[in-house]
């Protein structure tokens, strides 16, 4: 193989064009590379010290990292960067190039939307919740895997996941009443939300939560009504631009003692003409 230009091999890995055997040759010189400098290390160290030095450059970790990110990714692609990263994680270094490297390639690999399930249940259960939080955030992540990540350890994983759309009514209801204010809004912005529970929602002490609610597309007309009444400005604010909202209602937030709820209802009131 020729020897590998890291101006050249970025180029092709942000390639929209890019073939995904282009990529899968680029991502094995890099990282046979990387394996071969550590097996061939000094004879004398132990294994241990070996592991601690892999020849992994910025530049080649950048170029990882767009790969990573490519939508001509393929299964065989994918499971080399996911076996290297499995890899990395095994080190006991303190090297800084080891966490970079995890920190770049794993969690934008796993926001790929081209994977395929096989691999988003598998860095699903990565030990880095960044890289669980990125399988949240994809969009091709199925629901059975989305609800899991609904109820992961991590408050942040488990938020994303709750405000996915894949996420079954029943699941949600489960979390309406859960301890956590941002947990209980996230699921007051769901849009597969129950209307009995946005019903109860908008009743929550917390005017995060009300507000979530506010700004749910789904929310009834009658809650609506109700929560033009709330004494929380911001939550008038977001009623104010709803389009369940009626004319009477509009009408008198137009002449609210706020000035922001005065503008949004406004605004909407335009966007009705």
């Amino acid at each position: 193989m020729n020897e590998k230009n890291p101006t050249t091999n970025l180029i092709l890995a942000k390639g929209s064009q890019t073939s995904s055997e282009v990529l899968l040759n680029i991502s094995k010189e890099i990282i046979d590379g990387v394996r071969q400098s550590r097996e061939s290390g000094n004879p004398n160290a132990s294994s241990h010290s070996k592991q601690r030095h892999p020849q992994l450059t910025p530049e080649d970790l950048e170029v990882l990292h767009q790969i990573s990110q490519n939508r001509n990714i393929n299964s065989a692609t994918t499971e080399y960067l996911v076996e290297f990263c499995e890899e990395l994680g095994e080190f006991n270094s303190r090297l800084g190039d080891i966490d970079t490297a995890l920190n770049a390639i794993s969690p934008h690999l796993a926001r790929n939307e081209s994977l395929d399930s096989r691999f988003l249940e598998q860095l699903s259960m990565s030990k880095n919740k960044a890289v669980r939080k990125a399988v949240a955030q994809n969009s091709s992540t199925p629901p059975e895997l989305m609800t899991e990540l609904a109820m992961d350890n991590s408050k942040d994983v488990a938020m994303v996941a709750l405000a996915s759309s894949k996420l079954e009514p029943d699941f949600l209801h489960t979390f309406a009443g859960a301890r956590n204010t941002s947990i209980r809004a996230t699921v007051a912005h769901n849009p597969n939300t129950s209307k009995s529970d946005l019903i109860l929602l908008a009743k929550d002490s917390q005017a995060l939560v009300r507000m979530a609610v506010a700004d749910n597309e789904n929310t009834p007309e009658n809650v609506i009504e109700t929560l033009a009444s709330d004494k929380n400005s911001k939550v008038r604010t977001l009623v104010a631009w709803h389009k369940n909202l009626q004319d009477n209602t509009l009408t008198r937030l137009a002449a609210d003692k706020q000035e922001i709820v005065r503008f949004a209802a406004r605004q909407n009131e335009i966007g009705r003409t």
